[in-house]
């Protein structure tokens, strides 16, 4: 269900990784060469290394805007001439010829590659140069070997307050990277308890499902009994009427159906005490006599046999009922908790969904911080390139002046030393520094 993202980390393949951190130079510009001697500096480290104080190697090329085409330049490739550009001859159809059929007409033809425009012909036009934050600081403080060398100061304190901004975007990248990652894991732990809930479900579903299988066999069994029992009991009881004639007496039907009338009677009549006791004891006088005729019938073997056959046939068809209620019942309770089942994964599942929109809602707000702190530390970046230049530059001029300086020396030692003087081991030593 659940769409997962992992959470920002500080790994190469993720947020915060050494690769994503590094400017790339604009479109149609030259790639910026890297200091040897300067140390990368990477987002995901918890501080920014200020720009090292040793000396470096030459500055790095700083990217060059593309120069407009000089005049009278051919075309680039594969555009079309200006309108009233003559064409390459090549291209030219001999006069009154019909193009081809699907040509393109004469005056959409491409010149010849290398072949110069018309008059008036207007050149190809160049692809935009993308500005980024190295032209912004050129525009500003100049190239590096014109730019001021008392800018230092102000370039290391703008430097270090877009580092403390890349930083604090960074915390807030991580705060937001650690709620999201909570979030995924509530969001997975939910899941992991559907998909259980689920699991269980569906086994309640498929012991329901064998059980109503049971249940048709079982009832196919059950009606099959009951028909036989049936089927016996109207055996018995037309033996009882064939035989009813040898025993004398009433019949059994008269017999049940005036024990019908007396229990009618006693229910819904108002008799006195003496009333009911008479009617109770003509009741049981009728039953009595029902037992008799009963057992009368009963001493003929045929309908003693019938009347055996009947019982045990009606006893199977009662247990087999039972049978089927039992199945029945194991039925709907597997049912009622497949049902529970899967309402509780239903409420499980909302509150996985509402996980899942909270991940992704702070997954972009920690997108967001970790842009920023992108955009940021490769402004660092540029300033720290640009810095390291003009320290290259500040060693530069220092070392030339101490030069000249030791030069200046050296010569008037060798002027005192052609007017005789004495020369002391120090000025020997001077003299031998510069290679005198």
């Amino acid at each position: 269900m659940s769409d997962e993202r992992p959470a920002h980390e500080d790994k190469l393949d993720e947020h915060g990784s050494e690769g994503e951190g590094e400017p790339k130079p604009a479109v149609g510009a030259k790639a910026p060469v890297e200091a040897p001697g300067t140390p990368p500096l990477l987002e995901g480290s918890e501080k920014q290394p200020e720009a090292p104080p040793p000396a470096e190697p030459p500055a790095p090329e700083l990217a060059a805007a593309p120069e407009a085409p000089a005049e009278g330049a051919p075309p680039a490739e594969g555009a079309t001439p200006a309108e009233g550009a003559t064409p390459a001859e090549a291209a030219t159809p001999a006069e009154g010829a019909a193009p081809a059929e699907g040509a393109a007409p004469a005056e959409a033809a491409t010149p010849a590659e290398g072949a110069a425009p018309a008059e008036g012909a207007a050149p190809a036009a160049e692809a935009p140069h993308e500005r980024t934050f190295a032209d912004e600081l050129r525009e500003q403080y100049g190239d590096i070997e014109t730019a001021r060398l008392d800018d230092l100061p102000d370039l290391e304190h703008k430097r270090d307050r877009l580092n403390a901004m890349a930083e604090e975007h960074k915390a807030k990248r991580d705060r937001l990277n650690s709620v999201t990652k909570q979030l995924a894991e509530e969001r997975d732990r939910l899941n992991s308890q559907v998909r259980e809930l689920v699991q269980k479900a569906n086994d309640h579903r498929n012991n329901r499902n064998k059980l109503n299988v049971e249940v048709r066999e079982a009832k196919v069994v059950r009606d099959d009994l009951n028909k036989k029992a049936n089927d016996l009991n109207e055996v018995m009881m037309r033996l009882k009427k064939e035989k009813i004639h040898e025993t004398g007496g009433p019949s059994l039907s008269h017999l049940r159906k005036e024990i019908n009338d007396l229990e009618f009677k006693q229910m819904t009549s108002v008799l006195t005490a003496d009333k009911e006791k008479e009617l109770m004891a003509e009741i049981m006088a009728v039953r009595t006599e029902i037992r008799e005729q009963e057992k009368k019938m009963e001493e003929h073997n045929e309908v003693r046999q019938a009347v055996r056959d009947a019982r045990k046939a009606k006893d199977d068809a009662e247990n087999q009922h039972k049978m089927v209620s039992d199945l029945a019942r194991r039925a709907q309770t597997e049912h009622d908790s497949m049902i529970q089942l899967y309402e509780t994964a239903d409420d499980l599942r909302k509150q996985a969904d509402a996980a899942q929109q909270k991940f992704i809602a702070n997954k972009q707000l920690a997108d967001a911080e970790h842009k920023q702190h992108i955009e940021l530390i490769r402004k660092v970046h540029d300033y720290d390139k640009f810095i390291s230049g003009l320290r290259r530059r500040e060693r530069k001029a220092r070392k030339d002046r101490q030069e000249v300086t030791q030069k200046r020396v050296a010569e008037d030692i060798v002027d005192r030393f052609k007017k005789g003087e004495k020369l002391s081991t120090e000025d020997l030593l001077s003299l031998q520094n510069e290679r005198f």
